[in-house]
């Protein structure tokens, strides 16, 4: 999944001239500071991203433009390649885990319990 997200994003920066694009509303919301002096076709400084009206985006759909606000700072814009890469990592860190738990033969994971057998009092009327 890492190299699918990974591949979306360089596709889109490949035909889109090596940077992402990104429109000029959301490159204002994302970077306050540089909001009023940005204009088509200049790059963001601090980051990857290129301003463009949506009509000359190619692959638009998967160009930096869903945006995101953390608890903290101004909204951030991600691509869904993004996304997709978060996700994977986010499996490979959960599987790790689990097979690590499952070698030290851990009791969080152990399902060998009898069925009906609880650590809890049951009442029966």
């Amino acid at each position: 999944m890492v190299a699918c997200g990974v591949a979306m994003n360089l596709l889109v920066i490949v035909a889109n001239g090596g940077l992402m694009p990104i429109t000029i509303a959301d490159a204002a919301a994302s970077v306050p500071k540089v909001g009023a002096t940005i204009s088509e076709g200049q790059p963001l400084p601090g980051t990857k991203d290129v301003v463009l009206a949506p009509g000359a985006m190619r692959l638009g759909f998967l160009t930096d433009h869903l945006a995101v606000r953390l608890p903290y700072g101004p909204p951030r814009e991600f691509s869904p390649g993004d996304f997709v890469m978060l996700l994977g990592v986010a499996l490979w860190v959960g599987h790790g885990m689990r097979a690590s738990l499952l070698e030290r033969g851990s009791a969080w994971l152990d399902t060998s319990e009898r069925i009906g057998s609880s650590s809890y009092r049951v009442t029966t009327f």
